[in-house]
């Protein structure tokens, strides 16, 4: 599995953002609207839009160069309540800087999400799967009546925030985010760069798109010369803020790919901040004197910035998110904590005795490899994902179909290994069975499984 293992280094990197900085298509249409109630909002409001502001005036204005203050003396703030056609959707027009309070609560919530996994030293891939069957499963309408915000659906406590390391983290990744966003913003008014903001069925041209990244980029070099200035080192915000972008939007062959994108992220745009990181590293060490090797933070963020930027060109790493968002199932995912905190998330058993989450193991003549399998059924198909090891190599479930009591289904990894596999139930609900691939007709046994459900 030579060739599978470099696939899977992003779900192993991806899994470690904080590490020293101690911190087959979409619908046409996406509507986020509604995703919080005003009672979610006005925690934003209450806290967040008071902050900006006082980070514009006290911190961003004052190192401004004079040229600088004559572009951006005149620029407003706007805090809508809601902007539905993106989870995240920072933009500006003409000289209004325009920053949904539904946006600005789910980057919040990301960051939350974040610094309590990494406090706790939960896995991160819980987060991974969340995002992904958000985007691939709310605009469809199929998560509204589940209990689908963050909190409850990853198993963070209201009082997160109490614990000391928590906030302290939460609000590093936090700060730093609304920072570079808030700078970026800056940046396209000052360059008085052109919008490019679409309609839900217009498209934007091959030049329109040139410019637009060109704009980007330029916005962002903007932004961070803005936040050396300040002394604020920002790529831990950074490396959250685009992991989540990269995680939200479309990928090159999904239907609404670049049909009304406000900020277009590309993998050159994400690797354009990463050189700035390896290039200024000594720069931004001396930002934060006295830190152990603090150069090295930042060549490490670099790291992390690239094996994002390899989501937005690998098609085998967009197809393992896609695959995983589509089947998922929002209520078999979670921290630890989540069925404690939140039981009445939990559903009972399905009746489907092949659907659900099972963990086990896979062997051969030789060794055991830990495996679990999550399997939903959709209109009698059984599909779903798999993975060898706690972070290993994803599989993908497909087509999946009952016979009495034994499930026969597909499985692949990426585009090189493939094959099929077959399981019966017992009587005490484990499955157990075997799988292959198959080439020119003949079976070679990959090993037999033997799995439990999670109750």
């Amino acid at each position: 599995m030579k060739k599978h293992s470099v696939l899977c280094m992003w779900f192993l990197a991806t899994l470690e953002i904080f590490g020293n900085l101690s911190v087959s298509a979409q619908p046409k249409q996406s509507s986020w609207a509604g995703f919080y109630d005003n009672s979610e909002l006005a925690v934003v409001e209450k806290f967040t839009i008071s902050d900006i502001k006082a980070h514009f005036n006290q911190n961003i204005w004052p190192v401004l160069t004079p040229a600088e203050r004559q572009i951006l003396r005149d620029v407003q703030f706007s805090f809508p309540i809601e902007a539905s056609d993106h989870p995240m959707n920072f933009f500006r027009f003409q000289k209004q800087i325009i920053l949904p309070q539904n946006s600005l609560r789910f980057l919040r919530d990301i960051c939350l999400a974040f610094a309590y996994a990494n406090r706790n030293q939960y896995s991160e891939q819980v987060i991974v799967d969340y995002l992904a069957i958000l985007k691939y499963q709310w605009p469809l309408g199929h998560l509204q009546k589940s209990p689908y915000n963050f909190g409850e659906a990853l198993g963070i406590p209201k009082n997160a925030l109490e614990n000391q390391e928590v906030n302290k983290q939460f609000g590093s990744l936090y700060t730093s985010s609304i920072y570079f966003i808030l700078c970026h913003e800056l940046g396209h008014v000052f360059y008085n760069h052109g919008g490019y903001m679409r309609t839900s069925d217009s498209k934007i041209t091959k030049q329109e798109s040139i410019n637009s990244q060109i704009q980007e980029k330029q916005a962002d070099a903007f932004s961070l010369d803005i936040l050396q200035r300040i002394g604020a080192p920002p790529f831990h915000g950074i490396i959250t803020f685009f992991f989540a972008i990269s995680m939200l939007e479309p990928y090159p062959d999904e239907i609404n790919f670049r049909s009304h994108l406000t900020h277009p992220l590309t993998s050159d745009r994400i690797l354009a901040v990463a050189r700035n990181a390896e290039s200024s590293s000594h720069q931004y060490a001396r930002l934060q004197p006295g830190s152990k090797p603090t150069e090295q933070i930042f060549l490490d963020a670099a790291k992390k910035l690239r094996i994002i930027a390899d989501i937005l060109s690998n098609g085998g790493m967009q197809e393992i998110i896609r695959s995983r968002g589509q089947n998922g199932n929002i209520d078999d995912i979670g921290f630890p904590t989540k069925k404690k905190l939140y039981p009445k998330t939990l559903q009972a058993t399905s009746k489907i005795p092949f659907v659900g989450e099972f963990f086990g193991k896979t062997f051969d003549n030789k060794e055991q490899i830990p495996l679990k399998f999550s399997l939903t059924e959709y209109n009698g198909i059984i599909r779903g994902s798999g993975s060898l090891l706690e972070n290993g190599p994803t599989l993908q479930i497909k087509d999946g179909h009952i016979k009495k009591d034994t499930l026969f289904f597909g499985w692949h990894m990426g585009d090189h290994y493939f094959g099929e596999g077959k399981l019966v139930r017992s009587k005490n609900g484990k499955l157990i069975g075997r799988w292959w691939t198959k080439k020119s007709g003949k079976e070679n046994t990959v090993g037999t499984i033997e799995l439990r459900p999670v109750m």
